[in-house]
């Protein structure tokens, strides 16, 4: 019963947080619905070409257009013009990235590293090594003879040294994340608490009070390294009942969309690489990776 009410409690904080997220930046978030919905139609025309192949045996490769039934062939060629022009901007969309200036890259023959510092005002030992080795295990890849991998360089700072001319916030004490942030060093990224639900901010993870799955955990520090989420989070309009919080997956292959059951791919790193201008070392193609499925995909 307990572990069933923590659970209703970080639904409850999660739709808080986007609520007050949504109303505080409506332009950006219509944006995002709009998005959203290309995801979905997209989906939808590849179900319809799916279904027009299976009843008509792809007749688009197998048969000349007069063979075809009077008018499928040009539907079919819109459906796909269309298809291509929303992933056009679906993955414009995903592409983009900001790797922040204090991630460094160091290349080695057939091995990037890419280096990380990292503050963090956790006391508890256990657990921030733990993260590390969640981290650096996660956002690692063999690619043939290339490797690719992340090295957190961590510095603990105590919160005394935070709130050295400050009272230092109480367990338990509603916390102003964005004031909190502020009184670390400049140049790492960052992993503290405080948060109503965990979630980076400027370049920070900030840890919610409820457990974070270790797949989640890498997935928020792909935040870090300049990756968005690879799905759309829009919002239907409720009136005075606030916002209906949606998601739809873009690429379900991507940690950065699905942590539970998506990969860190090579394109991750290759994108890094081309906004550090680190490297122009040729890499190697990308390996096809199968499909998986997890909650609603499109």
């Amino acid at each position: 019963m307990g572990e069933q009410q923590r659970n209703i409690d970080a639904h409850v904080q999660y739709n808080r947080f986007w609520q007050a997220a949504i109303a505080a930046d409506r332009a950006g978030y219509d944006l995002e619905t709009t998005l959203q919905n290309e995801v979905l139609e997209r989906q939808g025309i590849l179900d319809g070409l799916r279904n027009l192949d299976a009843a008509f045996g792809k007749f688009s490769v197998s048969l000349k257009p007069f063979q075809a039934p009077l008018g499928l062939v040009q539907i079919t060629n819109d459906l796909r013009t269309r298809e291509a022009s929303l992933t056009d901007r679906i993955n414009g969309a995903t592409s983009r990235i900001r790797t922040p200036g204090f991630v460094s890259v160091e290349h080695r023959p057939r091995e990037w590293i890419f280096r990380v510092p990292l503050y963090t005002d956790i006391e508890d030992q256990a657990f921030v090594a733990s993260a590390k080795r969640i981290i650096e295990s996660t956002w690692q890849l063999q690619d043939g003879a290339n490797s690719f991998r992340v090295e957190l360089d961590i510095s603990y700072i105590a919160s005394d040294a935070l709130y050295v001319d400050s009272t230092k916030p109480k367990i338990g004490q509603r916390l102003d994340v964005v004031q909190h942030l502020r009184r670390f060093p400049a140049g790492a990224a960052i992993l503290t608490t405080g948060a109503l639900t965990t979630h980076v901010q400027d370049y920070a993870i900030v840890l919610g009070p409820h457990s974070i799955a270790p797949r989640v955990l890498a997935h928020e520090f792909g935040h870090i390294l300049g990756f968005r989420d690879s799905y759309f989070r829009g919002y239907k309009d409720l009136g005075e009942n606030g916002f209906k919080v949606m998601e739809v997956v873009a690429d379900p292959n991507d940690i950065m969309a699905v942590p539970s059951t998506g990969s860190v791919l090579k394109s991750h790193f290759e994108l890094i690489l081309r906004s550090k201008s680190a490297s122009k070392t040729p890499i190697a193609p990308e390996r096809e990776i199968l499909p998986t499925r997890e909650r609603s995909h499109a």
